[in-house]
């Protein structure tokens, strides 16, 4: 029994290569050329399904990325959002405390139907108009949330994890 082969290596960009191979038996009365023929054709078949399958993995990478990117892009902005509600609150305080003092009684946040600024995750990042730099490496450690511990019994006393040098640092 005879076979034939047909082998091509294919250039798939970006430095890559592909060598696909195929090899079958001639059959009796099958001319050897046709033969080759059939194991090109196969091979440009297997060829054709791999690039579309490439595009199609490259399509799907590509709205993935463009996804992390919109998530990214929401995710910034609503950090931002919550910095400025934030502040807002924190003003709303500070003027309500000097009108008060000065006998003006206006009400909280709460007899407006508003909920009180979110308060910061552990490790988050808040403004602050106080620079505050790390005692142990000296790392500006401005606007870390102090770090919370839920439960019957805290760990530890509420205070900020270094990034840099990862030393507690507990609030005074």
């Amino acid at each position: 029994m005879q076979t034939v082969s047909y082998s091509r290596l294919y250039s798939l960009g970006n430095f890559e290569n592909e060598r696909i191979e195929f090899e079958d038996a001639v059959q009796p009365g099958e001319r050897y050329e046709d033969a080759y023929e059939r194991a090109r054709m196969v091979v440009e078949q297997q060829h054709v399904a791999t690039v579309a399958r490439r595009e199609v993995v490259n399509e799907k990478r590509n709205q993935i990325y463009e996804l992390n990117q919109k998530i990214s892009t929401a995710e910034n902005r609503a950090r931002e959002v919550v910095g400025y509600w934030r502040r807002a609150v924190k003003r709303y305080d500070e003027l309500r405390t000097l009108l008060n003092r000065h006998g003006v009684e206006i009400g909280g946040l709460d007899e407006y139907y508003l909920p009180p600024a979110p308060q910061p995750e552990p490790g988050e990042f808040v403004e602050s108009d106080d620079t505050v730099f790390c005692p142990h490496c000296g790392a500006d450690i401005t606007g870390l949330a102090t770090l919370a511990y839920s439960g019957p019994e805290p760990e530890c006393e509420p205070g900020i994890l270094c990034p840099k040098c990862r030393e507690f640092i507990a609030d005074e």
